[in-house]
Formats: C-alpha cells, sequence, structure tokens
C-alpha cells in the first residue's frame, strides 16, 4: 500500500517547472540615469518575443525532460501547457508515477505505482492550488508583472551568471508572486527569480531562488532550457529540458480530474 509521505515528498517537486546570483553592479549599467523605466523594460520584453501577437499564437506547450534531485537521483518530467490556464504535470520515478492535473478552476494530484494496481487522487487546495495556477501561465512572470507595473519599486543593475542583468524588486504587499526578477540585459528574459515560502513545509520566510539559462527561441519565443532551484542557499533540484514543442493538439480532457 502507498503511503502518503511518499505523496507528499513527491510534490515538493512538482510546482514552478518551467514555471537565478551575483552583486557586482556593472559600470555600463550603474548610473541610474541609464536604467530603462519598469515599461521600458516589459516593452523590451514583449519585443524580443517578437511581439504580443506573436505571444498569443503559441497555444499549447508541450515539455520533455528531467529533473536531478539534490541526491543525484534523476526523475522523468512531462509538462502539457494549454490556453488559457491547463496544465498537467507528469513525473516518473523508477517505482512510481506522480501527476498533477489542473483544469483552469481545480487541481489534483494522482500517484500510481507502475502496474497501477495501486492509485491515489487527492485535490489539491490553498497554497498548493494557488501554484498550480501559477504554473498554468505559458508566458513567463514578467508578461503578467506587465500588468503591475506600479508594484516594481526600484529598477537596479546586477549580474547574473557573469551576464550583466537588470533587477527589479517588487512590493512585497503586491499580489505577484515573486519577491524580486533579474533580467537579461540583451534578450530581457527572467534569468533570476526569488519568492518567500510561506507553505506549512518550509521555514516561515525562507527564500527560493530560480536561475534560468540556456535560452533557445522556438517560433520567436524565448525557452530557458536549464532552471536551478536554490533553497537555503543549497541546490535543491535543477530541471534540464530536453524538448520543447509548441503548438500540439491538446484536448481539454488531458487536464480533467483523473477517474482512476
Amino acid at each position: 500500500m502507498m503511503r502518503t509521505p511518499m505523496s507528499r515528498r513527491a510534490l515538493q517537486f512538482l510546482f514552478l517547472l518551467l514555471c537565478c546570483p551575483a552583486s557586482v553592479f556593472c559600470a555600463d549599467l550603474a548610473d541610474a540615469e541609464d536604467l530603462p523605466t519598469p515599461l521600458n523594460l516589459y516593452r523590451s520584453y514583449i519585443a524580443a518575443n517578437g511581439g504580443l501577437s506573436n505571444l498569443a499564437e503559441l497555444k499549447t506547450l508541450v515539455v520533455d525532460g528531467f529533473v536531478e534531485l539534490s541526491d543525484k537521483s534523476k526523475v522523468e518530467l512531462k509538462v502539457y501547457r494549454k490556453r488559457p490556464d491547463r496544465l498537467r504535470i507528469q513525473m516518473t520515478y523508477p517505482t512510481y508515477t506522480v501527476e498533477t492535473f489542473y483544469d483552469g478552476e481545480a487541481a489534483w494530484t494522482r500517484l500510481a505505482n507502475m502496474a497501477e494496481t495501486e492509485v491515489q487522487i487527492e485535490p489539491l487546495r490553498g497554497e498548493a492550488l494557488e501554484t498550480v495556477k501559477l504554473g498554468s501561465a505559458i508566458e513567463g512572470p514578467m508578461y503578467g508583472l506587465g500588468k503591475m507595473l506600479d508594484s516594481i519599486v526600484s529598477v537596479r543593475a546586477d549580474q547574473v551568471n557573469g551576464r550583466d542583468a537588470y533587477r527589479l524588486d517588487i512590493d512585497p504587499d503586491s499580489d505577484f508572486p515573486y519577491r524580486s526578477i533579474w533580467l537579461d540585459a540583451e534578450h530581457y528574459q527572467e534569468v533570476r527569480m526569488e519568492r518567500v515560502l510561506h507553505s506549512a513545509s518550509a521555514e516561515e520566510g525562507s527564500v527560493e531562488v530560480m536561475q534560468i539559462s540556456d535560452f533557445d527561441q522556438i517560433q520567436g519565443v524565448y525557452f530557458g532550457r536549464t532552471i536551478v532551484h536554490y533553497h537555503g542557499g543549497e541546490v535543491s533540484r535543477t530541471i534540464q529540458v530536453s524538448r520543447i514543442r509548441v503548438n500540439v493538439g491538446l484536448f481539454d480532457s488531458l487536464f480533467s480530474k483523473p477517474k482512476w
């Protein structure tokens, strides 16, 4: 019989998948008079992805890859997204699979052994449900931040992975899920994000950092192929994307509550 603790352990690695450190300021970006405004950064982000109409052309997204955990073990990963807000994540462990389904309103997890003889289906609520909603968007966080630019309290010059970047600090009282994001100064994509964790399993006020690299353009839109998660300054998991497909035909039923 599968035990619930195993399910909770697996869930720790499901969220904000497709779905970031340096403090040395760059001489050519450090002058505040030369820093772009939040609106100009948002416009540059959109333009780098081919414009709003090009982003809107992405109807579905299918991502294949794997997650390397802190113990160096690897888990097969597959993610499906469909506009406006459908999400399905499948993680395949050596002896069982964990799937998350989100139909735009409700979400469930399904834990099953490889023989499909033992299956657990549980609804997601509270912060877990909100996290899944956040992960259902095809676009990156900067796209959503464009609708609330007045929540950006500062723009600073910084570096991430040795590259010039702009750091945007967000009002902690806003609804934006991240407290800071960094945009690459050349292609304006998110290369680092920080958020404060508030879940019962996380230490109060602990910070999760995500660094994104190895960008490719598919149909003119940037996608990062390596995402490293840090918790407490240590690497907690690394996501490596091996294949990205867009506008694949996906039925809505793929995201519905599993019957078994």
